[in-house]
């Protein structure tokens, strides 16, 4: 698992959907893997907006709030899938 700041470990092995993205960049590793496949703002400023009249800043951040952010972003995407009658994304890492 890599880092929220985009941090990777220099040993593990590049996963198989990084193979084709990593061979067009020279600056790429071909044998390990590359960035995370996706990220989120970790910092502390987002803005929470449940109520449209009022939008105050709180202090949300870091991985504890962009790993559910992400969560809530995949289940939508899998709700207008089930709504266009198509199957949900699965395993979606290789699609990023």
């Amino acid at each position: 698992m890599d880092s929220g700041g985009g941090t990777t470990p220099n040993n593990f092995a590049i996963p198989s959907w990084q193979v084709s993205a990593a061979a067009g960049c020279t600056a790429c590793s071909q044998t390990l893997r590359n960035g995370p496949d996706i990220s989120a703002n970790s910092d502390f400023t987002f803005y929470v907006c449940s109520n449209q009249g009022v939008c105050t800043a709180n202090n949300f951040g870091g991985t504890s709030f962009a790993t559910p952010m992400w969560a809530g972003f995949m289940a939508l995407v899998n709700q207008q899938a089930a709504a266009n009658g198509t199957a949900s994304v699965g395993f979606v890492n290789p699609a990023l």
